[in-house]
């Protein structure tokens, strides 16, 4: 992933529905993310899911 500066340091460069992060977070490494995540509480999500918590 590359850091890049935030557009928030210059308010110019802001657009209307376009988020600030799209720069920083593409979507194969959104996706790779949210994979993991999916997979890694997978089994804490579920018994969460189980106990009625959700």
């Amino acid at each position: 992933m590359n850091s890049r500066r935030s557009p928030l340091e210059d308010r110019s460069k802001l657009r209307y529905g376009v988020s600030v992060t799209d720069p920083c977070l593409d979507w194969a490494s959104t996706e790779a993310l949210l994979r993991r995540a999916s997979r890694e509480l997978a089994d804490a999500l579920g018994t969460r899911a189980a106990s009625g918590r959700a």
